[in-house]
């Protein structure tokens, strides 16, 4: 448990130090708020609320992430980012709160070829509110959800890449692809999307591809992707919390 620096805070009026973003999540392909509404459904009151104490807490709580791989091997590397008190006037759009961790890159002699490994992980603590429908229509509100990717794991093992990674929207890709892939086609080189509340328990994507793997190769358990022998897993989230005030057990002409 890390105990963080006491602060305040004057914010926006709404609970962070800026003006949130707002995005139309009409057009993706999955997307799911904090709050757990998902695509195709209607978000009740109690989910909103949801959405924004979960908000909160990724904004100004989020501290660190664990995660290891097979091929390339690594463990313990973690992704740690700076104290609550220094994201009050951060640039939010200049990812100065992004926590990285990257594992060292290794150079590998096979069939008569040097081919590189590296393994790298990030927490980011992004927030937007999302909509479905014009942004200028609040009635289209659904909540709030993680603006990019929460936590991502990136690897490289040549000739293959793999990545696993939380998030609250997702499209088929592909950047780099000659056409478009919809999300879990069988038989094509695309993501395998899913919703899940393995990481922390907050509503969110898990997203997992290999390149130039295909999708029926691919699987998702909980914190863990898998391609074949190659796993990328998460492990260990860690937030921010405060020391107790101590306060006397009576206070002079305190009421009984």
């Amino acid at each position: 448990m890390a105990f963080a620096e006491k602060f305040t805070a004057l914010g926006a009026g709404n609970g962070f130090p800026f003006c949130v973003d707002k995005g139309d999540v009409s057009g993706e392909e999955m997307w799911i708020t904090l709050g757990g509404t998902q695509k195709g459904s209607a978000p009740t009151q109690e989910e909103i609320d949801l959405s924004y104490r979960n908000a909160m807490q990724i904004f100004w709580n989020s501290r660190s992430i664990s995660s290891s791989s097979t091929k390339p091997n690594g463990s313990g590397i973690v992704a740690e980012m700076g104290e609550p008190k220094n994201r009050v006037c951060d640039d939010w759009f200049s990812w100065k709160n992004r926590g990285y961790g990257t594992g060292s890159t290794t150079a590998v002699a096979e069939n008569g070829y040097e081919r590189l490994e590296y393994h790298g992980v990030y927490i980011d603590n992004g927030i937007f509110r999302m909509y479905n429908g014009s942004t200028d229509n609040e009635s289209n509100f659904v909540g709030y959800g993680v603006s990019g990717n929460f936590c991502h794991i990136y690897t490289g093992a040549d000739p293959e890449d793999m990545e696993f990674y939380f998030c609250s929207y997702v499209s088929g890709l592909f950047s780099g692809s000659p056409y478009w892939i919809p999300l879990n086609t069988p038989g094509a080189a695309g993501p395998l999307a899913e919703y899940s509340t393995a990481l922390g328990d907050f509503p969110l994507i898990a997203v997992a591809y290999s390149l130039p793997g295909i999708i029926d190769d691919l699987s998702i358990e909980g914190l863990t992707a898998t391609y074949y022998i190659r796993t990328l897993t998460f492990s260990n989230l860690q937030f921010y919390t405060y020391e107790p005030s101590i306060l006397p057990a009576t206070l002079p002409g305190a009421l009984a």
